[in-house]
């Protein structure tokens, strides 16, 4: 019984981990975005590329 609740304690706990992971990395690419388009649209108005 001890060996069947630790399993599935051990996979809840991975699956919460790795779902844990999604939000963080949603907000990472939303900063991400954020940061990188002011700075792509300085680019070619900066030094216009013939």
């Amino acid at each position: 019984m001890l060996d069947i609740i630790l399993g599935l304690g051990s996979r809840v706990l991975c699956i919460c981990a790795f779902y844990a992971w999604i939000p963080v990395l949603i907000i990472t690419y939303i900063q991400w975005k954020l940061r990188g388009s002011p700075t792509d649209q300085q680019a070619p108005t900066g030094k216009p590329k013939s």
